[in-house]
């Protein structure tokens, strides 16, 4: 059985006098551990040399600065708060067989959902813009797909199924937040979700997050508010509802 501290094995690479390299396998386990004492023969080793390689840009000091995650993204479950009804049946009271001993079952819609949660007006006073980035093209279906070679989400989709890339941007700046515009946007994104703007696909192409914590505290993963300054023009909240945006709210998050 493997343990599940999930070890990461770093990249090992043995380097000739005359500076041939090669890129060795680390004694692992068959859970993909190290072999103990495997660290201790490698500690053993002079140091010749201590060279840093960037490899990609993680988090920007500016964003760090900031207390703004370097990338973000509307909200996963956008659209999911929406009544729905399965294709075919109609909302009906009662369970019915036909001549067949086919049962058919009521649609039933989507039960509400919980109100949002949002955050304390008192901890918004900064807004993180972020420039949206170009979308991936989308696969085209397997020509032997079953559900044809509709638009997918890198594979073919069931009908019925949502499917759609995630709309992310990159970190660009900062918008300090006047008084009270913290409360004004609280009081925007409780009102009830309106369905048709949940569903709409007009592009953005700058989003706005509304951290609730200081700067320098750890990053939530999942921020209460996103914005979008163009597009659709909508405030949403983390469980996937959407709000009209007021043109000046949207005036004070662009700064």
């Amino acid at each position: 059985m493997c343990t599940a501290d999930m070890e990461i094995v770093p990249d090992l690479w043995l380097t000739s006098a005359d500076g041939r390299s090669m890129r060795a396998a680390w004694p692992v386990t068959p859970c993909g551990g190290t072999l103990p004492g495997t660290h201790d023969v490698l500690d053993a080793l002079p140091v010749e040399e201590e060279r840093l390689v960037r490899v990609s840009l993680v988090q920007s000091r500016a964003a760090l600065d900031a207390g703004c995650s370097m990338q973000a993204s509307l909200p996963w479950m956008l659209g999911v708060g929406t009544t729905t009804r399965i294709e075919g049946l109609e909302p009906d009271d009662v369970v019915t067989d036909d001549a067949a001993g086919t049962t058919t079952v009521p649609a039933v819609p989507a039960q509400p959902m919980a109100p949002p949660a949002l955050p304390d007006p008192a901890d918004l006073d900064r807004a993180c813009v972020y420039a949206v980035d170009p979308p991936l093209p989308e696969p085209a279906a397997p020509t032997d797909s079953p559900f044809g070679t509709g638009a997918g989400s890198g594979s073919a989709a069931a009908p019925g199924t949502i499917s759609k890339s995630v709309t992310s941007g990159t970190f660009t700046r900062v918008v300090p937040l006047a008084d009270g515009v913290g409360s004004r946007l609280v009081l925007a994104a409780g009102q009830p979700s309106t369905p048709g703007l949940e569903q709409c696909d007009a592009t953005t192409t700058s989003l706005v997050t509304l951290p609730d914590h200081a700067a320098g505290a750890s990053l939530p993963s999942d921020p209460l508010l996103t914005a979008e300054l163009d597009g659709c023009g909508r405030l949403l909240t983390s469980d996937g509802g959407a709000r009209p945006l007021p043109e000046d709210l949207a005036a004070a998050l662009r700064g």
